[in-house]
């Protein structure tokens, strides 16, 4: 028992260590009101109070031996700063519990696709902590059977003292109640409670599944709309088209911020802003390249994502038929392995040219494909489009040596994901890397070509508590720009929101390719829309990790309102609504100085009638979009 005593001494040591020293942002003593010591001893009460159990199961476990007992409660005793370990790393670059569904469907579902986007030091990172828990457990094993027969105490002793520390140290926080549960809200990653969804932590809301059955719709009318859309997404196609059909490219930056789009970072880029249209709040469909590229592709939202018209997609069929060569380049080949074949793929161009990414060395080669493509024999062809897809901006961020002119920057040793002291040093380095794409860039856009550059997807540095995308509905991860570039068009910029959906039919308006059914899109014509249009309408956008839809409309440029409102949204079967608000960082806010429930919830039915038209939002009882 004295070993088992020791043992828990150990992990309660161990964990308190974890809590209190992880780099997860913001520094320990600045995390809690409470004096230093105090602050150190309220997580060490949560340790002991997270340990006694186990602790006591050993006991009783000994008393009457029961060797099963006792197996688990060592497991137990050496799960605890296993879990709070994990869960520091989890949170601080997903945004999740270790302990939640999220993280299980990353680590089932996704590992395979991840694991090839991992970077080097990344995986030294996870090597280094999975040997170093090792050396732990092997080590405290050993050092507890030694203290253990160096030491005679009394094993009810120890028990007594892990009581008396948790009810000294609790006393305080406990009194202060109010003030302690925002702090272990705002900072979780610092009290093992969260860990263990002992404590609520900041999170980005209610769950779509704990709306309740009152959202769901009339599925059966429902399907009948969905097929009458999806037959004339089917049955789309050109009706007139201009004789002198110019040559377009298509420019798709890896998770591209809007600051990058500046003088100093991207020069080429920002000179087509000065000619050409600046959307400066744009939104992806998604925050990862799955819905970016479908919703680019196909003027549609990425609720669409899973339906039929993802196999076939509608800019490929409507620039076909109006007689344009297909091109598709990229310094990256991931498309199979995370499920775009499906619309990315030889298939849908005449060329198709694609290799596995060797960052600014593929997307070159990528670039030259691209401009031989377009350059050739220009008197004597039908007209061409290209898509080029640039990847040296997804981490860990490359660049030439003469570009990285934004100091001090991370070099190729830097971790993801990594700290609050680093991210200066990590926002640099992408600049830079910024930069060295932007070189490509003067090779594809010329005076007399159309052309748009937007991202995939945005990217977070930490600013919504992650490192990446694809983790969390962000201003951060959701947004990219988008630049539109017509040979005779003015100059224009577009600071309402606008999305991805929007710019396959501005590209048709640019080349002038008439379709028979123009209002089947999302999106709209940007060289036409007006202000006042864009400033009512509402459009969605996803997360990648989970089912989350967001809402975005009017309220989102507004810094007294939320910027956006999480959707619980599904096609088949068919529900919408309303579950809670959220800031730019994703997290749930209240609703204070933002919109009615009922401004909301009517412009919830505003997006299903103008996506899907009034027989489906008819389907819903007056109380099912929005609670």
């Amino acid at each position: 028992m004295r070993r088992l005593c020791v043992l828990a001494g150990l992990a309660l040591l161990a964990t308190s260590a974890i809590a209190i020293g992880y780099p997860s942002g913001t520094p320990f003593a600045d995390s809690s009101s409470l004096p230093l010591p105090l602050a150190i001893g309220w997580v060490v009460a949560q340790v002991c109070l997270i340990v006694l159990p186990a602790l006591l199961l050993g006991w009783v476990a000994i008393r009457y031996q029961w060797p099963a007992g006792q197996a688990i409660s060592i497991a137990g005793i050496y799960c605890v700063p296993l879990i709070v370990l994990a869960d520091c790393v989890v949170f601080h670059w997903i945004s999740q519990r270790f302990l939640s569904r999220a993280t299980l469907a990353v680590l089932g579902q996704l590992h395979s696709r991840l694991a090839s986007e991992m970077t080097t030091s990344t995986w030294l990172f996870a090597i280094t902590l999975i040997g170093g828990f090792v050396l732990f457990v092997i080590g405290s094993w050993w050092l507890a059977a030694k203290l253990g027969r160096a030491f005679q105490f009394q094993p009810w002793s120890f028990v007594a003292l892990v009581v008396a520390i948790l009810v000294a140290f609790s006393v305080v926080p406990i009194w202060n109640l109010r003030q302690t549960r925002a702090e272990m809200y705002a900072f979780s990653t610092r009290h093992p409670l969260c860990a263990f969804h002992l404590v609520a932590a900041t999170s980005v809301g209610t769950s779509a599944g704990d709306v309740g059955p009152g959202i769901r719709g009339n599925t059966e009318s429902m399907k009948g709309v969905l097929a009458a859309l999806e037959d004339r997404q089917r049955d789309l196609r050109v009706v007139h088209h201009r004789q002198d059909l110019p040559d377009v490219v298509i420019v798709v930056i890896e998770s591209m911020r809007p600051e990058l789009v500046a003088a100093d970072v991207m020069p080429t880029l920002w000179r087509y802003t000065q000619k050409g249209i600046h959307c400066r709040q744009h939104f992806s469909a998604g925050n990862a390249t799955n819905h970016g590229m479908f919703s680019l592709l196909n003027g549609l939202e990425a609720t669409w994502y899973s339906r039929a018209v993802r196999d076939s997609p509608i800019l490929n069929r409507l620039f076909r038929q109006a007689g344009y060569e297909l091109g598709f380049f990229a310094g990256h080949d991931g498309w199979r392995r995370f499920r775009m074949d499906g619309f990315i793929g030889p298939q849908h161009y005449d060329r198709f040219q694609t290799e596995r990414p060797g960052w600014l060395e593929s997307d070159q080669r990528a670039t030259r494909r691209a401009a031989n493509f377009l350059d050739a024999d220009r008197t004597n062809r039908g007209p061409r489009l290209a898509v080029v897809y640039l990847y040296s901006t997804h981490a860990d961020y490359h660049s030439y040596p003469d570009d990285r002119i934004f100091q001090p920057a991370a070099d190729d040793r830097f971790l993801i994901p990594f700290s609050q002291q680093a991210r200066d040093g990590v926002w640099n380095r992408y600049k830079n890397s910024g930069r060295s794409v932007d070189r490509f860039l003067s090779v594809l856009l010329k005076d007399d070509r159309v052309a748009i550059v937007t991202g995939d997807h945005g990217e977070s540095f930490l600013e919504d508590g992650v490192c990446g995308h694809g983790v969390r509905i962000s201003q951060y991860q959701n947004m990219t720009p988008a630049v539109v570039y017509v040979p005779g068009q003015h100059a224009a910029t577009i600071d309402r929101p606008t999305m991805h959906a929007d710019l396959l039919p501005t590209l048709l308006a640019a080349v002038g390719i008439q379709s028979n059914d123009s209002d089947l899109f999302d999106g709209v014509n940007l060289l036409r829309v007006n202000d006042a249009e864009l400033a009512e309408r509402c459009f969605i956008t996803r997360d990648y990790l989970s089912d989350d839809c967001a809402l975005i409309g009017p309220w989102t440029v507004d810094p007294m309102k939320p910027f956006a409102y999480r959707v619980d949204i599904s096609l088949e079967p068919w529900r919408a609504s309303l579950l809670n608000p959220i800031d730019r960082k994703g997290d749930q806010i209240n609703e204070k100085s933002g919109l009615t429930g009922l401004s909301a919830k009517q412009s919830l039915r505003q997006w299903a009638n103008q996506r899907f038209g009034k027989e489906a939002v008819a389907s819903f009882p007056d109380s099912s979009i929005g609670r």
